[in-house]
């Protein structure tokens, strides 16, 4: 029953503008159906108590010890433990979750296309090429909350699909569902396409690992096919649509350098503030961090918080730091933070080492886990809700990959 209750919640995860707000807090319908369905796993699971449930029960005391000083509202404190706890329990119980992942691979695709399909009819219909990213609603985003949430779906199919493909070349759907996805992720102009080939070069590197004069060789002849697709895609766009390569050029570049103090774009100088948070965090708590709910809940010295506040924004994305690192790291600390990376860490070379030598095995998993794995990369960059349906499916395929007797 639990099984079919995960694939409804996997159907519904697209459908993010249907969100329940709670004190300005979204839960995607998604994330609930797999906490509610987390939950009774747990407590009906007969694991009995180790170390790891040791952990869950002494993370779960400190927070609310450390929640009598915290200056979070208890409504966001609440909110918080309840979704962090609920991914602890994932890690826990994932290897009871049974997930079929060519069940999973199935219905990702298929409801990823609708949605590709529903962002091109907004492009050319809706918003129209003349008015595209004129304004903040002027993007394709499908049934998504957010362009950026659309973009780090779509880019984690094509990575899931181009990986696919050349692992075996006689699926050649597999290289068309990647182009239609990846210029889809284009067509939403969300910067996860940094995450893109960020965790395409970090997959690359954990399967050819070794030490020695042949992986950097593999790296070097990476990067460098990595740059003429980059040269491919920018002449593609620059033949079809030349007005749309330079929406598309502005909108990155203004984005992506990190150095510039005197950006205006919001979206960078929220991540800045977000980083000044964190920075200033950890030179108050060190290692245990502020406590649940409390990002944006005290005051921190940021130039670019200043900048934001000149535009009339200040409050733009405060209470969430623009990223899931940055607000692990102030809520929780470093050293749960850490721990909790490793963990994904460690699943990511079992399943990369283990199912690259069996074919069979590789092809059922690897689109799989590669959508999961990039869509908790994305998160971490610059997602940070924690009840946003995308990351509570990611963590939900990434625990599934557990083996048994490895906690």
């Amino acid at each position: 029953m639990i099984k079919y209750v995960l694939y409804f919640s996997l159907i519904l995860y697209p459908i993010q503008t249907f969100d329940i707000n709670i004190q300005n807090t979204a839960f995607d319908i998604s994330s609930i159906l797999i906490s509610f369905s987390i939950i009774t796993l747990f407590f009906f699971s007969k694991k009995k108590i180790n170390i790891y449930t040791a952990l869950i029960i002494f993370f779960i005391i400190y927070q609310l010890t450390i929640y009598i000083i915290s200056p979070a509202p208890f409504p966001r404190f609440l909110s918080a433990l309840y979704w962090i706890t609920i991914f602890l329990m994932m890690f826990y119980i994932g290897e009871d979750f049974k997930i079929d992942y060519i069940v999973f691979e199935k219905i990702i695709i298929i409801i990823l296309f609708i949605s590709c399909l529903i962002c091109w009819y907004q492009y050319f219909f809706i918003i129209t090429p003349e008015k595209y990213n004129l304004g903040i609603k002027l993007r394709a985003v499908a049934f998504f909350r957010e362009p950026s949430y659309a973009g780090l779906s779509f880019y984690a199919a094509s990575l899931g699909c181009i990986v696919k493909y050349f692992y075996d070349r006689e699926k050649l759907k597999y290289f068309l569902l990647f182009l239609i996805f990846f210029s889809t992720g284009l067509l939403t102009l969300s910067m996860h396409i940094v995450t893109f080939f960020l965790t395409i070069i970090t997959i690359y590197i954990f399967i050819i690992f070794k030490i020695d004069s042949n992986f950097f060789k593999k790296i070097l002849f990476l990067l460098t096919a990595l740059l003429g697709f980059l040269v491919i895609i920018y002449i593609t766009i620059y033949l079809i649509d030349k007005n749309f390569l330079e929406k598309i050029t502005h909108h990155y570049l203004i984005r992506i350098n990190i150095f510039d103090t005197e950006t205006n774009s919001l979206s960078l100088l929220s991540w800045l503030r977000g980083l000044d948070q964190m920075l200033y965090s950890l030179k108050q708590t060190y290692i245990f961090g502020h406590g649940l709910g409390t990002t944006g809940e005290f005051y921190f010295p940021s130039v670019y918080g200043e900048k934001l506040t000149t535009y009339g924004l200040y409050s733009l994305t405060l209470k969430d730091a623009f990223s899931l690192f940055f607000r692990l790291v102030i809520e929780i600390g470093p050293i749960f933070t850490l721990l909790l990376l490793y963990k994904v860490f460690d699943i990511t070379k079992n399943v990369l080492r283990e199912t690259i030598k069996n074919k069979k095995i590789f092809n059922e998993n690897i689109f799989v886990f590669l959508f999961a794995i990039t869509i908790f990369v994305g998160s971490l960059i610059k997602e940070p809700n924690y009840a946003r349906s995308s990351l509570f499916i990611a963590i939900l395929i990434l625990s599934s990959f557990i083996k048994k007797g490895e906690k």
